[in-house]
Order: structure tokens, then C-alpha cells, then sequence
């Protein structure tokens, strides 16, 4: 406590907010009440408003980076090693506060002004974070991907929602040398080559052609985009028929909304899931290749966590300034979780085979650690 007094205002603040996140629930009196019994720290009102500025802002953006670019690895899983990592990487967005809407406006679907979009990626293999940043909501994910093309190296298996995919940004990735596997958008152009021209795929054609041979999965060598027409293996593998039954009461009812007429091919395609690939097939067999698109669940795990165990989009409303400090502040607090959960998984896939659960680790580790 002594030791604490003798910070800075400031500074003690700002480690305040790290070591302690549920002051992101107090109200400003209540937290100089808590100053004052737990660290005998006297400080108004006033006081603790003005240290959250903008120069509290840039210390967690700091933190946060330095974090990112010193994390600890403790190995990696000798699974998938035909490539060096294995990322995966989405998006999630919530509403904030209004009073962030100049530096985080939204499209205002809802009459919402302001949204935070969160970019996550990591790796798979070794467990190191790629990115971990925060965005304006009206952003979207293939602006994203182009913006950092740069960080794909030699040897990467990039797996990704289908927002951050475009026949653009694949193209880039076979140029780098690294690789991918991604669904493909239901608008995206698909050509076969017939008498030496381009042809559009024809869905209820296939259709028939696997339903009459009995295949639940068929590969082709296709091309994709209406202009560049970038050469890729596409797995297509049928869906049973419960799933393609959810697919068309979903088409009918957006038809009926949208006052819009349903055509066979547009309606064929919900018999199938449609993956492309630039790995040979030595690499990736195609009858991997749909449990190596799961893999893209881990993510969605992770904001799992950063929801219902981070709270992560329930701040309430406050200064810009001070709800900046605290959603930093949680990021930083997720990070330094996951590389204990990092640590925990690797040593049980080291000596069982086994992995663990990051929900179980990270709702855990809130109960035991204040």
C-alpha cells in the first residue's frame, strides 16, 4: 500500500484499472471511495475524471502493443504441419456509447450512432495473437483484410470468415506463398472451362451428377471471379437434407421480404458447401478439408469469452475517454488469460493428446483470480 502511495495520480490510476477491472462498474464517487479504504488514496471526483484523457487512452493502446509484440510462446502443436502457422481470423461488433460516435461511427441500423468492430486473429499452431485491434463498426472485413495483406508470410494457412474473402485478396495470399481455405460468397462467379471458353458452373447440373453417382463430395478445378478468374481446387460436398430444408426457409423467407423471385440455380447452390483452396491435394485432402474449415470455431469460442465471460460489450455509458481505458484494459486482460490458457493447453496436448476446453480456462480463471 505504501509502495502504491507513492505513485503518481495518474499512473497509479492507470494500474488501478489493469490490476482491478470491475472498476469498470463503479460510479466515479464509488471509486474514490474504494481509493480511500482499500489504498488510502484521496482524490475527488473531479479528480479521477480528468486522469481519464486522452493521454490515459494512448498508455492502454501502448500496453496493449507492447503486450502483442512481446508474447511469451510456449511451443507449438505438432498438429497441421504441413504449414508453418495456421490463423484464423474474424470479427465482432457491438454498440457504444454516442458519445463515441465521432471516433467510432456506426451505419445506425437501430438508431445506434456509434459501434466497435473487434479484429481478432491468432495462430492456431503456437497460440500467438496476430491482431487484436479495435475499429469503427462501418469498416468492414474485406477493407481490413486488404490493409493487411503485408502481415501473410511464406508458408501460412489462412482460415477466415467469409467477410474477409475476395477473389482480390486470395490472389494476394497465392502470391505470398501461403495458402487458404474459405467457403465461397453464394455471389461469387464460378467458371469451368468447356470447349476451351469460359462456362458458368451449373449448380442443379452437379446436383444431379452427384445425386446419381451417390457422392457426398466431389472435387473440380475451377475459376473464380468475373474478371480475374483465379484458378482454384473447389471441394464441394452435399448437405444432408435437414440442413439443405433450414437453407431454403431461410431463401424463401428473405425472397418474401425482398419481393424478389427465387431462380433453380440460386436455389440449387443450398444443396452444397462450396470450399476453395490453393493447398494440393497431397497437402490437404479434400476430405479434410471441411474439418479444417471448423477449425474457424475456435474464434468463435474466443468471443464467446470475450462476451459472456469478459462482458466485454457491457460498459456502461461514460466519458469516451474513460470507456476507451477500460475496453483496453479488458483486451489486456483477455491477452494475459489466454497466454495462461496457452500454457495449460500445450502442456496437456504435450502429455495426454488432449485439448482443453477456453471456455472452462477462462470462466475459471475469473472465479479464482480477483
Amino acid at each position: 500500500v505504501q509502495r502504491r502511495s507513492k505513485l503518481s495520480g495518474d499512473v497509479f490510476l492507470q494500474s488501478l484499472v489493469l490490476n482491478e477491472l470491475d472498476y469498470s462498474s463503479l460510479t466515479l464517487q464509488e471509486i474514490c471511495c474504494k481509493l480511500q479504504a482499500q489504498y488510502a488514496i484521496e482524490i475527488s471526483k473531479q479528480g479521477v475524471d480528468q486522469r481519464f484523457n486522452e493521454a490515459a487512452v494512448d498508455f492502454f493502446k501502448a500496453v496493449l502493443s507492447l503486450k502483442l509484440s512481446k508474447q511469451i510462446t510456449n511451443g507449438s502443436l505438432d498438429c497441421l504441419e504441413h504449414f508453418k502457422t495456421v490463423k484464423i481470423k474474424d470479427s465482432t461488433r457491438f454498440v457504444a456509447p454516442s458519445t463515441l460516435s465521432e471516433k467510432y461511427p456506426s451505419h445506425g441500423a437501430g438508431g445506434h450512432l456509434a459501434g466497435l468492430s473487434i479484429a481478432y486473429e491468432f495462430d492456431l499452431k503456437s497460440g500467438r495473437i496476430a491482431d487484436l485491434s479495435i475499429h469503427p463498426s462501418i469498416i468492414q472485413d474485406h477493407v481490413d483484410a486488404k490493409e493487411n495483406l503485408s502481415t501473410i508470410q511464406p508458408g501460412d494457412l489462412l482460415i477466415r470468415d467469409l467477410g474477409f474473402i475476395s477473389v482480390e485478396v486470395l490472389s494476394e495470399i497465392e502470391k505470398r506463398k501461403a495458402f487458404y481455405v474459405n467457403r465461397l460468397h453464394t455471389n461469387t462467379s464460378i467458371y469451368e472451362v468447356e470447349n476451351e471458353r469460359f462456362v458458368k458452373m451449373d449448380y442443379y447440373k452437379m446436383y444431379r451428377f452427384m445425386k446419381k453417382h451417390s457422392l457426398l463430395r466431389h472435387e473440380k478445378e475451377v475459376f473464380i471471379g468475373d474478371r480475374q478468374k483465379l484458378p482454384v481446387r473447389m471441394i464441394i460436398e452435399m448437405l444432408p437434407d435437414d440442413e439443405v430444408a433450414k437453407r431454403f426457409r431461410k431463401i424463401n423467407q428473405k425472397a418474401k421480404r425482398s419481393n424478389w423471385k427465387v431462380s433453380k440455380s440460386y436455389k440449387s447452390k443450398a444443396y452444397f458447401n462450396l470450399f476453395v483452396t490453393n493447398a494440393e491435394s497431397s497437402t490437404l485432402p479434400a476430405e479434410q478439408i471441411g474439418a479444417y474449415y471448423k477449425l474457424r470455431w475456435q474464434i468463435e469460442l474466443m468471443f464467446k469469452v470475450f462476451k459472456s465471460t469478459f462482458r466485454i460489450h457491457e460498459l456502461k455509458p461514460m466519458s469516451p475517454q474513460r470507456y476507451q481505458c477500460h475496453l483496453y484494459a479488458k483486451l489486456i486482460w483477455i491477452l494475459i488469460s489466454k497466454n495462461i490458457f496457452d500454457t495449460l493447453n500445450f502442456y496437456s496436448w504435450k502429455t495426454k493428446q488432449q485439448l482443453i476446453s477456453i471456455l472452462k480456462v477462462f470462466n475459471h480463471l475469473k472465479n479464482i483470480i480477483p
